[in-house]
């Protein structure tokens, strides 16, 4: 999806920018149907090992087959939307295309080396420097004076920009990771953006997941504390919430160290280049 965002004026003009257009739709609605697959992967995955962190097995087997039933429907929508004429144009005809419209020439060929190294030296700053401005709200987070006590800092957490945050902050990863080869001999400089951004991406994911499970939990207790006898598994979901509520607020700090780091427009600029 980013290499077709990124080179969507060159390839329109070869494919046609309907044909471009369709593809990056067509991926968009991809990640979606598969995303919802993931996310129940991880929760079912890491229920386990949250589970015995907490030292609680009551309700744990609850969770576990609602989420079951939940990834078998969500995993069913996956494989239609895979068998959808939509996803087999994207993998009969799109690499296709995309081979005839590749250039055929060297990849060491200096001319073409350089206008790359121009093209991802603006892209990777533009990339960049959207992730800084939409991140505002959390260097504001960062930046604070200390608060009186630790919930209030954990309450004044930007939480709605944060998923948006850790979308660009993938989208400037993988816009670093489309130039790597045309910057073999910055490596150093490139490597460095793309450790801190995906570092980034990981811990406000870290965040995130931790978010959406604790959700999860209190919602499955709700509807447990409804039957008679489910004194054991609701005492268990709310040690188990407890759990998750407190990776989730460590979570916050882990952000905090990784924004601090984040690559700066300039200086990623005037490394990319001076290695030319």
């Amino acid at each position: 999806r980013v290499a077709l965002e990124l080179w969507s004026g060159p390839l329109g003009q070869v494919l046609g920018i309907d044909q471009v257009k369709r593809a990056r739709r067509g991926l968009r609605d991809l990640a979606r149907s598969v995303g919802a697959v993931r996310d129940l992967d991880v929760w079912l995955l890491d229920l386990v090992a949250l589970s015995a962190r907490a030292g609680v097995t009551s309700g744990v087997g609850e969770l576990h087959d609602r989420a079951n039933v939940e990834r078998e429907i969500a995993n069913s929508a996956f494989r239609k939307h895979l068998d959808s004429s939509e996803v087999a144009w994207l993998c009969d005809v799109v690499p296709e295309l995309l081979k005839d419209a590749v250039s055929q020439e060297s990849p060491d060929d200096p001319v073409l080396i350089g206008a790359r190294q121009q093209f991802g030296q603006r892209a990777i700053a533009r990339a960049v420097r959207d992730l800084n401005d939409a991140g505002r709200p959390l260097s504001a987070w960062v930046n604070q004076p200390e608060p009186q006590s630790e919930l209030a800092r954990i309450a004044s957490f930007p939480v709605a920009p944060a998923h948006e945050i850790r979308l660009y902050a993938k989208r400037a990863r993988y816009t670093a990771e489309a130039f790597i080869p045309a910057f073999r001999d910055a490596p150093e400089a490139l490597d460095a953006a793309i450790t801190s951004l995906a570092r980034i991406q990981e811990k406000i994911g870290d965040w995130h997941d931790r978010v959406g499970w604790h959700e999860r939990i209190v919602t499955v207790a709700k509807l447990m504390s409804a039957r008679p006898n489910s004194g054991d598994d609701l005492v268990g979901l709310m040690q188990l919430a407890s759990q998750v509520g407190r990776e989730r607020d460590e979570a916050l700090e882990k952000i905090g160290s990784a924004w601090q780091d984040r690559p700066r427009v300039g200086a990623l600029r005037d490394a990319l280049a001076a290695r030319k």
